[in-house]
């Protein structure tokens, strides 16, 4: 109720579809009036003795977030960055960063326009915003995977892009660390869903928690995977086809 009054104010009329995922992993789904708007989120604790972080391990040719999330056998899985554009081998451009896995270097291309998101070996997070740049390799870097800007920083909603209706896929994390909010949002389908601006987006996210956030590749690449489901939760924009992307992130609970 306290989630739904608070969503009320900024987004008006909206229903909020609860699917627990597992202990660890909390799912739903946001369905905005007007515009018309689907939002899929899942919260993570990270402090679940049984996670763990898992990223693309290297850099080859782009592939499917379904397909990393299948063979990693992830509970929930985003995608990562597809670089300049949908076509293979473009390239990253601009749009590139700071990606470890397990403590290898994949890439450390971090420069003050490109925020990060890393974890130490028990998955505890840490947020690095655009403007600090830092290409250093230590235990708190144990997995880390970039973004393209800024949405949310110490609790501070930065208002970007506001009322820009987009497919959307953002990370973000709470004050202690301990929490993960995974965030996508379908969009440019006007009969199902159009998408929103990053300003509401970190109002979405400020109401459940989240005191860090960044906006990850967006458009015809957004999309959640969920184990429960057998694939994807959303719906692509676009071409309605998942794209390829060089990495991609997900959540694995071990038994």
């Amino acid at each position: 109720d306290y989630l739904k009054n608070s969503l009320q104010k900024n987004f008006g009329e909206i229903e909020i579809i609860s699917k627990p995922e597992h202990k660890a992993v909390d799912f739903m789904i946001l369905k905005i009036k007007e515009p018309l708007t689907h939002v899929y989120i899942s919260v993570v604790d990270l402090k679940y003795q049984n996670l763990e972080v898992i990223i693309t391990p290297q850099l080859t040719e782009k592939w499917l977030t379904s397909v990393f999330a299948k063979q990693n056998n992830c509970t929930v899985a985003i995608n990562g960055e597809a670089g300049m554009n949908p076509r293979q081998g473009c390239g990253f451009g601009e749009w590139i960063g700071n990606w470890i896995v397990k403590g290898k270097t994949v890439l450390l291309m971090d420069n003050e326009k490109r925020p990060f998101l890393s974890f130490d070996k028990n998955s505890h997070a840490k947020y690095f915003r655009e403007e600090l740049v830092d290409k250093t390799v230590t235990e708190e870097k144990y997995n880390t995977i970039w973004g393209r800007f800024d949405i949310l920083v110490e609790g501070k909603n930065l208002e970007r892009e506001p009322q820009w209706q987009q497919p959307r896929t953002i990370m973000g994390i709470d004050q202690t660390g301990s929490k993960l909010f995974l965030l996508v949002v379908d969009g440019r389908q006007p009969a199902y869903s159009m998408g929103i601006g990053l300003k509401e987006a970190a109002e979405i996210l400020l109401s459940l928690g989240c005191y860090n956030a960044m906006s990850c590749d967006q458009g015809g690449s957004a999309c959640m995977y969920l184990k429960s489901a057998g694939g994807l939760v959303s719906r692509p924009s676009d071409d309605g086809r998942e794209r390829f992307t060089y990495n991609h992130f997900g959540i694995k609970i071990n038994k």
